[in-house]
């Protein structure tokens, strides 16, 4: 009899797992789609708590997934596919852009006429080659990002250079021995700002909001920023808002992202839904609707300073909504609430999919350590090996525990007193 029990025992090992990887050795799962490169770079910079200055000419939206890669060889990888070099120098690592642009440009047979093509070409390169060419005086901002494709024969150097102003949202002012290429201003039927005891006031339309951010900053006496990649106008009209609450309504009305970097740093990205994220004073706040669970993953890792390490399947759109949380209480509402396990091994976070059927539910509260279970039709197997997960403990289950777990509602239960409610009444033991 004895021996018949021994055979039906469950036998629990509960042991503490430490990671002896270093930082440069540590593998992980990357899994990005339709993301800014910038913002993956920064992503492996900050997992790696390494210094990165990044080349604006670094652009593109990435899709790719890398099993198990160190730090250099998934920037080896990036390096290769998306045209960039990189350099370490102490502990800064520099990438700067390849040349993958091009740039033809000669006289063509008549006087003061030129034949060009341009692909991806930095206008800042392509007036400094046609200053040189044509020997005339250009002056023109330094900070034009744009990047031009034109292909022209015989075309005359005003009508070349009218091309090339209009491509770079520039405008023309000749002077006696010099030409002066000058940012347009916006119009005032199309913008006008107020800025009054700390309340704006914005009446924008169809501004392009590169243009708009930098009023803005100028305006309020802060940093808004855009994505590299983001090229959009916008319109949107309110009066007396807090910066704050402005910039979210503009990012709502226009699809895009309002993400908080700091007390006055905001950076506008493009999206879906509404998107607001803050952790500050290690108090996390999330309004999302509609925005996938990877997406906000990533920027709870980007501004809290941590790693956060998912699989493949973590992915699709959730609704979340919560203010002033600790930065762990606030994961496992995202996490668990969606049907994921949060576990944290190692000073990392690592979300998996949860085993258990979407009707069921366990919820950790690591301050107290005590757990909330909802369980319908749950295998045993899996509940136990996620109660296991989430306090960072292994589990060895016999394979032949095959029960079910039909009805079972419990709150502020230990680990031990989850076991045993669990185990009661089979034929199984821990």
């Amino acid at each position: 009899m004895e021996n018949k029990n021994i055979a039906w025992m469950v036998v629990l090992l509960l042991l503490f797992v430490s990671l002896g990887l270093t930082a440069a050795e540590t593998r992980r799962n990357l899994d990005f789609k339709d993301t800014d490169l910038h913002d993956i770079l920064r992503a492996l910079a900050n997992s790696e708590k390494l210094n990165m200055i990044i080349d604006p000419l670094i652009q593109g939206q990435a899709t790719f997934y890398l099993h198990q890669v160190t730090f250099r060889e998934a920037l080896d990888i990036l390096a290769k596919e998306y045209g960039f070099g990189y350099e370490q120098k102490n502990s800064v690592y520099y990438l700067t852009a390849l040349p993958h642009y091009q740039i033809e440009m000669e006289p063509a047979s008549e006087e003061q006429s030129f034949s060009v093509n341009l692909v991806k070409a930095p206008v800042v390169l392509v007036l400094e080659k046609l200053s040189a060419i044509a020997q005339k005086n250009i002056i023109f901002p330094r900070e034009a990002e744009v990047l031009i494709t034109l292909s022209l024969k015989n075309v005359p150097f005003d009508t070349l250079l009218g091309l090339i102003a209009e491509e770079a949202g520039l405008e023309i002012k000749k002077q006696t021995d010099l030409i002066r290429l000058l940012k347009k201003p916006i119009s005032a039927e199309n913008l006008s700002m107020g800025w009054k005891d700390r309340k704006l006031s914005l009446n924008a339309k169809n501004v392009s909001i590169r243009d708009l951010a930098r009023q803005i900053s100028a305006e309020a006496d802060c940093s808004v920023v855009t994505d590299a990649d983001l090229n959009t106008n916008v319109s949107v009209f309110f009066q007396n808002l807090s910066l704050e609450t402005g910039l979210k309504l503009l990012c709502q009305t226009n699809n895009l992202f309002l993400l908080k970097e700091g007390d006055n740093l905001f950076r506008i990205t493009r999206g879906e839904g509404g998107f607001s994220l803050k952790f500050e004073e290690e108090l996390l706040s999330i309004e999302a609707k509609n925005i996938d669970i990877s997406r906000i993953l990533d920027e709870i890792a980007r501004q809290a300073g941590i790693n956060i390490l998912y699989e493949r399947e973590v992915k699709g759109p959730i609704t979340i909504k919560f203010a002033d949380l600790p930065l762990e209480t606030g994961l496992r509402s995202l996490v668990e609430n969606n049907n994921f396990v949060l576990e944290q091994r190692a000073g990392s976070y690592y979300v998996n999919r949860s085993s258990l059927q979407a009707n069921s539910k366990i919820y950790y509260d690591s301050e107290s350590d005590l757990f909330e279970l909802e369980l319908v039709n749950a295998s045993l197997p899996q509940v136990l090996s996620d109660l296991a997960k989430k306090v960072q403990r292994n589990i060895l289950i016999f394979n032949h525990v095959t029960y079910t777990v039909n009805n079972l509602s419990v709150k502020g239960v230990t680990l031990e007193e989850a076991f045993s409610l669990l185990l009661k009444g089979t034929p199984f033991t821990f």
